[in-house]
């Protein structure tokens, strides 16, 4: 009976824990069964093409939601972060230095809100906010509307290079970020002080964790995550627009969320960001395959996702 017992609290926790991705599975098999050719191998390069990007946005945001914080510049950031490198690739011809200057900016505006939280003790939610519309204005300011547009072998290599025909390869890059960020919250001192934060920051405090430092070290991050993210995207489509990511933000949100990372911090993991911002993807791509109409989708989207989430929270039921 003990056995049993102990089988059974096993199973149900391998359910919990893995619940997001039999719910992908789920509208994996729902999706095949209305449309034949959803799994097709045009269809599957389609959704990892357009989970890419945000993909690695959400991975970001991951990160600030596990210490308790917001992250709302991920959007502009990502348009930023491209007018910047549009203007550096302009002058100089380089993809390289375009790429460079995208991270770099990225990294920048997460040091910024960082330094924003941290030095002027203003909360995350308040602080990244104001520094949407701050970047919102830089964007214009610099760029005047302007739009560059990209012909460079890397370039074209990074937006729209496959392995065999199939798998993109801002595919590999996402699953090479994610791998990254499990590794640093598995197994790096800023991943347990990140959850620490997260869990209960004053008791960290005490224990002599320099909150501040990593903080810090976790808006940076979540920026370097927006450049990267914004060169993927603006590859994709060989130029650089000031309205590129627009929707970015609340989709990587959502896919953070969906994947188990808590808004109350303390609690998320990458593999399940993964799974959230391709269940995310799969959405989109169901919805435009079945003819939903433009102006529908984002209810219909929405509706999807909090259904998904009222599953997940069910399946977790009596979890500690």
């Amino acid at each position: 009976m003990g056995n049993r017992a102990l089988d059974k609290k096993y199973i149900l926790k391998k359910v919990r824990e893995y619940s997001m991705v039999l719910i992908l599975v789920v509208f994996l098999v729902v999706m095949q069964i209305l449309q034949p050719k959803f799994l097709s191998p045009a269809n599957i390069c389609s959704i990892l093409y357009s989970v890419s990007g945000s993909g690695i946005v959400a991975i970001g945001a991951m990160f600030v939601l596990i210490t308790g914080g917001m992250d709302f510049t991920a959007g502009y950031g990502v348009a930023l972060c491209g007018v910047v490198g549009g203007l550096l690739y302009s002058k100089s011809g380089s993809a390289v230095v375009m790429i460079v200057g995208c991270v770099i900016t990225g990294m920048l505006i997460g040091l910024t809100n960082g330094l924003i939280v941290t030095k002027m003790h203003i909360k995350s939610f308040i602080a990244t906010l104001a520094m949407m519309f701050t970047i919102q204005g830089l964007i214009y300011i610099i760029c005047e509307g302007n739009i560059v547009f990209l012909d460079d072998p890397l370039s074209k290599w990074l937006g729209k290079g496959t392995i065999g025909g199939v798998i993109p390869i801002q595919a590999l890059i996402l699953v090479g970020m994610t791998a990254l960020a499990h590794l640093l919250l598995t197994r790096t001192r800023m991943g347990t002080y990140t959850y620490a934060i997260g869990g209960n920051e004053e008791a960290g405090r005490y224990a002599g964790v320099d909150i501040d430092k990593y903080k810090i070290l976790v808006f940076s991050f979540a920026g370097i995550c927006t450049g990267a993210a914004s060169c993927m995207m603006v590859t994709q489509v060989s130029m650089i627009s000031p309205t590129i990511g627009s929707t970015t933000l609340m989709d990587a949100i959502a896919a953070a969320v969906i994947g188990g990372t808590s808004t109350l911090g303390g609690k998320g993991s990458a593999f399940g960001t993964l799974i959230g911002a391709l269940i995310i993807g799969v959405i989109s791509n169901a919805l435009i395959l079945l003819y939903v109409p433009t102006n529908a989708q984002y209810l219909v989207k929405g509706m999807i996702i909090i259904s998904a989430l009222y599953l997940n929270q069910l399946m977790n039921v009596g979890e500690k």
